[in-house]
């Protein structure tokens, strides 16, 4: 784990650089710069989709952060601050969408576009986690389970003092010795499998939502894994936050693409 990337010194003051700060703006990156080269590659209009990607980031932040502070409110720690995955891709969504209906944008057809460039910068995204120290797992005797370092936990505690969200994941502190599942890399692997299968085997009409099915169901499943204490979860199940969105998610896309499954296997089927 290295939650402190480096440290710019001017003027005698000192700019610490974060590693999950640095890897998320290297996952806009990553994820913009498919895109655009996608829409370019398909003769669309790069200006919206400029336009687009301001859009979908604008609501993307609004929505990752207000989500957590909702969830944090509930859990009666409204000052924890961060960001929640689904309140970001909901945001995104829900700005994109509206931008693409002011422009006349074939709004479908350029989410099945995103699907990978979404991907990439989700696996981006999550390398950021494990360098940072959160969504750590839980502990495992698994070959491939990481460890992190004792001095880690200085390190950590320093590199995140302004954040009170990690001081409140680092109450079971990932550093005492035992192997633990890597959750980030375990979801970074899931989202770039799905995107691949949805890019090779899934119609454009589909694509974006057969994309968020598979990583509802991969989140929802990892979830399990997880030992940090931030991510929350309800006293009767004791599911998480993001397993309740997953869920719904599920429940909500699953009737429409079932159907749409089963008009292509019935075209396919017509002689």
């Amino acid at each position: 784990m290295y939650p402190l990337a480096f440290v710019i010194e001017v003027g005698g003051l000192r700019y610490p650089v974060y590693s999950f700060g640095l890897l998320l703006a290297c996952a806009w990156l990553v994820g913009t710069g498919l895109l655009l080269v996608r829409i370019a590659r398909r003769g669309a209009d790069p200006g919206a989709g400029v336009a687009l990607v301001g859009a979908a980031t604008a609501g993307g932040i609004a929505g990752a952060y207000g989500l957590a502070l909702l969830v944090h409110s509930a859990q009666g720690a409204p000052e924890r601050g961060g960001l929640v995955a689904y309140g970001g891709l909901g945001g995104a969504l829900l700005a994109a969408w509206w931008l693409a209906r002011a422009l006349d944008i074939p709004g479908r057809q350029w989410l099945a576009w995103s699907v990978l460039p979404l991907a990439c910068a989700q696996a981006v995204g999550r390398v950021g986690c494990l360098l940072g120290g959160c969504c750590f797992g839980c502990p495992t005797t698994m070959a491939w389970g990481v460890r992190y370092a004792p001095e880690a936990g200085a390190a950590a505690a320093e590199a995140t003092r302004p954040h009170t969200v990690a001081i409140d994941a680092f109450r079971d502190p990932p550093w005492n010795g035992a192997a633990r599942h890597p959750t980030p890399l375990y979801e970074a692997a899931w989202v770039l499998g799905a995107a691949w299968c949805c890019e090779h085997f899934v119609p454009e009409r589909y694509r974006f939502a057969a994309y968020v099915a598979l990583y509802a169901a991969g989140r929802f499943v990892g979830e399990f894994l997880r030992a940090d204490a931030i991510r929350g979860h309800d006293p009767w199940l004791a599911l998480s936050t993001s397993q309740w969105l997953s869920a719904a998610l599920l429940l909500a896309l699953m009737p429409g693409l079932l159907r749409g499954a089963l008009q292509a296997w019935r075209s396919s089927a017509t002689p």
